[in-house]
């Protein structure tokens, strides 16, 4: 009776090392990792989609700072003042809004709406922010609060800087140079003290 057990134990034993030593060699030549971690070549690289909605992201956190200066011409979301009505001063908003609609559409949020590369909108963006150009004089006289803050100007030229870099590491620069790609105001500075 003991040597039947002995028996049975060693067949089984026997059994599930066949079994294991099997089951790693498939794996081997399937490819396939045995120690649980994932292979280098199965990680996915990150698709537009996905680059475009983390930028998004960031875009949703500014809204307010968007809607309050941009909205009013580069979105379908125009809030028309009292004096639109106004003989001959309705024909220049409307020309104006639809000049700059045209140029840059935020309606829909990132990627904007038109034509051009995303990285050259925000390129664009970042350089009328940084000079003080957006929202133009004209419309800041009539309406004062659409000027941003420093701190809200800081905040969008953060997300514009992050998002320049995010984009030129997947290989899409503004217009196409990757030198430009972003310029920082240390980057300038360094500039200006070569000179």
């Amino acid at each position: 009776m003991l040597t039947r057990f002995w028996y049975c134990f060693a067949t089984s034993f026997l059994a599930v090392a066949v079994f294991s030593l099997l089951n790693s060699a498939h794996s081997r030549q399937s490819g396939e990792v045995p120690t649980g971690r994932v292979p280098a070549d199965s990680v996915q690289t990150p698709t537009w989609d996905s680059i475009y909605a983390g930028i998004q992201a960031g875009f949703v956190k500014l809204r307010p700072i968007f809607e309050k200066g941009c909205f009013d011409c580069h979105s379908d979301q125009t809030h028309y003042p009292w004096y639109h009505n106004l003989p001959g001063i309705r024909g220049m908003i409307d020309k104006d809004i639809r000049a700059a609609h045209k140029r840059l559409d935020m309606s829909k949020g990132f990627p904007f709406g038109n034509r051009v590369r995303p990285a050259d909108d925000l390129s664009r963006i970042r350089g009328a922010l940084a000079d003080h150009e957006m929202p133009p004089w004209d419309y800041r006289f009539m309406h004062w609060n659409a000027n941003p803050s420093t701190p809200a100007r800081d905040s969008v030229i953060s997300w514009i800087d992050s998002s320049l870099r995010l984009l030129a590491a997947h290989g899409q620069y503004p217009f196409g140079q990757p030198d430009e790609a972003l310029e920082t105001d240390q980057g300038e500075e360094g500039a200006d003290s070569s000179e």
